[in-house]
This record gives structure tokens, sequence and C-alpha cells, in this order.
């Protein structure tokens, strides 16, 4: 019987950001596909299931908060996790009100992500 491997997009622009965040996910066992802007993203999210997206806010051309709009209006099952390193109580409940699982701060705290799945 094969088991469940939930499948993640990681949304980032940072090259050793991407690095870091889908390397853990991977030695975790999740399946993860990495993406350095929202129009990849989006491309990706069309193409493919994902049970998670973890973005960056700011991004290049459209920004993670576009990216949440455009993944809900999509596929409003699936959790999406906005990642800033401006904290900012506007945009975070900005993204909450657009439907964000979460608000994270970079740097993070890889806290596990099991109990978002």
């Amino acid at each position: 019987m094969a088991s469940f491997s939930p499948h993640i997009l990681v949304v980032d622009d940072s090259p050793s950001f991407q690095k870091m965040v889908c390397g853990l996910l991977l030695k975790k066992g999740y399946r993860v596909t990495c993406a350095s802007s929202g129009e990849e993203a989006v491309r990706l999210f069309r193409a493919e299931e994902f049970n998670m997206v973890l973005t960056d806010i700011m991004l290049p051309g459209m920004s993670g908060l576009n990216m949440l709009k455009l993944a809900k209006e999509m596929k409003p099952e699936t959790d999406v996790v906005i990642i800033s390193s401006n904290a900012s109580s506007f945009t975070a409940i900005k993204a909450l009100r657009l439907g964000a699982y979460d608000y994270i701060v970079k740097p993070l705290m890889m806290r596990p992500f099991s109990t978002m799945l």
C-alpha cells in the first residue's frame, strides 16, 4: 500500500531560502516543487495538485498576496501560507482575510508542517 506524501509548492525568489526550505521539507518526506516568481507558481499551480503553498509576500512581478488570491480562486481547498521578512499587521490581516492559512515572519522557526497539513 502506497503512503500519502503531501505535495508543497514553495515560492520564493531567494535561491538560498528556497534551497533551505525545500531541503528541509524533502528530508521530512514531503514532495516539494519550487518556484521563483508568482507567475511561475501560478503556472505550476494550474498544472499540478498541491496540498499547501508557502509563498513569500515580496516576489518579482506578481506579489504573494496576488498569488494567494488566485490560488484561493482556483483551488480554495489548498492551504496557502504567506512568508514575509517585513512583518506588518496590515499585510498579515489582509493575507488572512484573503484566505491565508497562516502568516509567518522570516527568519522561519521550522515548526512541524505536519500540524498544518
